[in-house]
């Protein structure tokens, strides 16, 4: 769990760096250097829209049952054993579950998945969603991809060789993969691995 959060605070801390740059160059439609990696007509369309979030009365899918999500490690991954949580307020419900996959051969490429359920609330990854903006500077860059169909971001930490997608999955699951020092090839490897229309099945 501590790692989790430990993530949630990364992507926390990038939304920080987002919102100071927006600031300074005014995020308007020719911002310099924040060139959209895509074009404006081919972009992802967004998971949710802003503002619809809330309570859905729906009950989370316990966190065990996110584990069969998980891609199966291949030979040249070792697998650690998910963790997970389900957790309940008064206002509703929602679980996430998370496995870090370990190179064989380079342990310091390691690949960390978290499966949120949010039971249509706006919480954990879904609580910063609306705030992703397409953006490319020397240090980072933001674009918007579709990963088997489903809308994502894409975050590249280009000073640390650090891959994240967050894929949005039906305004409820998402699906949250960080690469470490790794080939951006890895995040096909994994992401291709997931039955994400079986895990949209579950709501």
């Amino acid at each position: 769990m501590n790692t989790f959060y430990q993530k949630f605070g990364t992507i926390a801390l990038i939304l920080t760096v987002l919102i100071g740059f927006c600031m300074v160059s005014g995020c308007s439609g020719d911002s310099g250097s924040a060139t959209p990696a895509t074009p404006a007509a081919t972009m992802a369309p967004t998971a949710r829209e802003t503002g619809t979030g809330g309570p859905s009365g729906a009950s989370a899918v316990h966190y065990t049952e996110l584990y069969r999500f998980f891609p199966t490690p291949t030979s040249n991954w070792i697998a650690e054993d998910p963790t997970g949580m389900t957790m309940s307020a008064a206002d509703g419900e929602w679980s996430f579950a998370q496995r870090e996959y370990t190179h064989k051969t380079n342990p310091e490429i390691v690949v960390d998945i978290v499966i949120q359920d949010t039971a249509g609330m706006e919480v954990g990854y879904f609580q910063a969603w609306d705030s992703f903006v397409t953006m490319d500077t020397p240090e980072m860059s933001w674009k918007q991809i579709t990963v088997q169909g489903y809308p994502a971001w894409e975050f590249y930490d280009k000073t640390e060789n650090v891959y994240t997608q967050v894929i949005g999955i039906n305004d409820r699951f998402i699906v949250w993969i960080n690469l470490e020092n790794g080939n951006q090839n890895y995040l096909t490897v994994f992401n291709t691995g997931m039955d994400l229309k079986g895990l949209a099945a579950l709501a």
